[in-house]
């Protein structure tokens, strides 16, 4: 497992090579370009007060010691944008008298993680959970884009694990985070049908539910062997 300065070391390095700009969530308006900015402890002491909720430890180390801006999908939240995140999906459930808590109890555990994975196995049509968004013992660090999101676990049995979440309009679909994407593939079209010529190597599957540390350390191993096969590639073209 890496510690919070060899990923920000890890950042750093990914930033100064070719094609990491191809990185997905990394460039354009909304992108992260890889830029990293620590967060203070008077950052995090104000939003566990704000939330009345203790983040998990690892969360907090990683916002200080490496910091926000860079991550998986768009990048991680800075600790103002959580909290405006938190109050905003809390003014849409206000409506229903329901608001989320993130220090009560997060409604699924790991049997349920479990359930997710043995339906997707099955390629069954609604393998998720469902759940408000936001729901209780949660909040969210990230986006993945359209209505995905990144959400840390707070309270309850899987505390310090991610999630993922489609805000779909409906009850959300909720399911284990897995490992995010790096660079995606490339191809072009050849007599009427898509040729592709790079395509990112499979890698093992992470832990379901992840660590918050299991699941940013494989979005990091994820790019660098993509910008590795990358650089491969673009020698042999």
């Amino acid at each position: 497992m890496r510690t919070e300065a060899e990923c920000q070391a890890a950042i750093i390095a990914i930033r100064k090579q070719r094609g990491s700009d191809k990185v997905f969530g990394a460039s354009g308006k909304s992108g992260h370009n890889f830029e990293l900015t620590p967060a203070s402890a008077g950052e995090i002491e104000r939003l566990e007060k704000e939330l009345s909720v203790k983040l998990p430890p690892e969360y907090s180390r990683l916002l200080m010691e490496c910091g926000w801006g860079a991550g998986p999908y768009y990048g991680l939240y800075c600790p103002s944008r959580v909290l405006r995140e938190v109050r905003s999906l809390n003014d849409n459930l206000a409506a229903n008298d329901k608001l989320a808590h993130p220090n009560l109890d997060f409604p699924f555990r790991k049997g349920d993680a479990l359930i997710v994975l043995q339906r997707m196995g099955n390629h069954e049509s609604e393998p998720y959970l469902r759940a408000s968004w936001l729901c209780d013992g949660c909040i969210p660090i990230g986006e993945q884009g359209c209505t995905g999101y990144n959400v840390l676990v707070t309270a309850g049995e899987l505390r310090g694990t991610i999630w993922s979440v489609n805000d779909d309009g409906a009850v959300a679909q909720w399911w284990p985070g897995g490992r995010p994407p790096g660079l995606l593939g490339e191809g072009s079209f050849n007599s009427g049908r898509f040729v592709p010529t790079f395509v990112p190597r499979s890698l093992p599957a992470i832990p379901s539910p992840p660590t918050l540390p299991q699941w940013y350390g494989s979005w990091l191993e994820r790019v660098e062997t993509d910008l590795d096969d990358y650089a491969e590639f673009v020698r042999r073209e």
